[in-house]
């Protein structure tokens, strides 16, 4: 669930919302006098995989990030049964309940899906484009040196001039510091 700019803003948010669910269903035993490793384990399996869910696609910012890490904080805090006016650090909560920082797993599951894809053998496009390489030699128009790959990788060619499609765009998004002039 993005926006036509990419943002995830409002994903994060509704995952943080659909974490609090499974915690709330569980708030008895997460105030209950069970052993703290226990209270770890049920956290873990079920509320800490519910607000990643998904995020192996995010692109996401330090504030979203930090947005998760709050919301996973103060969790932490009702497990233990200690509020803000405590004055407890975070590192000691995170050393009293030993929870997977959100940052940490969200970063996991990412490289795990970055793995997926590149083990990809069915010829699909996302491994050509990560095996592509921009041509380096000069060439006399534009228009060769910045095709884009998709495009070349199929077969279909630009008709307009480079600086007028999408591709030429990407490209400049994906190598800002090759000057496209030169």
């Amino acid at each position: 669930m993005t926006t036509s700019d990419g943002c995830f803003e409002k994903e994060v948010t509704r995952r943080i919302q659909l974490g609090w669910v499974p915690f709330g269903k569980l708030r008895d035993i997460f105030s209950s006098k069970i052993p703290q490793c226990l209270k770890t384990k049920v956290f873990e399996q079920c509320v800490l995989r519910v607000m990643p869910y998904g995020s192996e696609t995010w692109s996401l910012t330090m504030g979203l990030i930090r947005r998760l890490r709050i919301t996973q904080r103060a969790m932490e805090r009702a497990m233990l049964g200690v509020s803000l006016r405590d004055q407890i650090r975070n590192e000691e909560i995170r050393r009293r309940t030993r929870v997977t920082d959100i940052a940490q797993r969200v970063a996991k599951l990412k490289w795990k899906w970055a793995g997926h894809i590149a083990r990809r053998t069915d010829g699909r496009w996302g491994s050509k484009l990560l095996e592509w390489q921009p041509r380096t030699e000069k060439t006399s128009t534009l228009r060769g040196a910045f095709e884009c790959p998709s495009k070349r990788l199929s077969g279909l060619q630009n008709e307009e001039p480079p600086h007028n499609t999408r591709c030429f765009k990407d490209y400049c998004l994906l190598y800002p510091t090759l000057d496209p002039t030169t």
